[in-house]
C-alpha cells in the first residue's frame, strides 16, 4: 500500500545442521541467488494526478455567445516564455462564459509552466480582443503516501484587459 509495490521474491537456502562438540551451529547457502546474498527490491510509485484550468470570458456591450471566443494554454518556462514545440490546447467558451481546458495528467513531482491567452480573431465585428495573457503556474508535489498532488497559482503577464477574463484552477483529482 501508500504506493509501494513489495518485491514477491522467494529465496531456497539449503540450511545443514552440526553438532560441534554439543552445541549446534548452522551455516546456509542461499540456493535460488549467486554470492550467498539475500536481496528485496521493492518499488515507490506515486499515483499520478489530473488538473484542470478554468477561466471565464465577459464580454462588455452585448451578449456573449457560445463558442465565440477562443482560449489558448500553452506550455511555458517560469517566465512565461512559451516553449516551441510543448504542449498546446485551445478551447472554446460556453455561454455563460466559462471556458475548460481538459485535464492536464501529471505523473512526476516538479513545477509545470503554462500561459493563457486569447486567441485574436476578426476584429471586423467591433470586437477588441483582450491580449491579456496568464502564467499559470502549478506544483504537482508526492505527499509520500503513494500519491501525488497539484496546486496552482496565476499571475497576470501582461495585456490590455480590454474586456474581462478571470482564471481561476480546479484542484486535482
Amino acid at each position: 500500500g501508500k504506493g509501494v509495490t513489495t518485491d514477491k521474491t522467494h529465496h531456497l537456502f539449503h540450511v545443514i545442521v552440526s553438532d560441534v562438540g554439543g552445541e549446534l551451529q548452522a551455516n546456509y547457502t542461499v540456493i535460488s541467488d549467486t554470492n550467498n546474498i539475500i536481496e528485496f527490491q521493492n518499488i515507490y510509485a506515486a499515483k499520478s494526478v489530473s488538473h484542470t484550468i478554468r477561466g471565464h470570458k465577459t464580454l462588455l456591450g452585448r451578449t456573449l455567445l457560445n463558442d465565440e471566443f477562443t482560449f489558448i494554454l500553452s506550455e511555458a518556462d517560469a517566465s512565461g516564455n512559451i516553449i516551441a514545440g510543448g504542449m498546446s490546447r485551445e478551447v472554446k467558451n460556453f455561454a455563460d462564459g466559462s471556458f475548460v481546458f481538459p485535464e492536464i495528467e501529471f505523473t512526476k513531482a516538479g513545477a509545470y509552466y503554462y500561459v493563457v491567452s486569447e486567441k485574436e480573431g476578426n476584429s471586423g465585428y467591433g470586437i477588441i480582443y483582450d491580449k491579456t495573457a496568464y502564467l499559470v503556474s502549478v506544483t504537482v508535489t508526492d505527499d509520500g503516501e503513494g500519491q501525488l498532488k497539484a496546486s496552482s497559482s496565476i499571475r497576470v503577464l501582461g495585456g490590455n484587459a480590454s474586456s474581462e477574463i478571470r482564471m481561476w484552477v480546479c484542484g486535482s483529482h
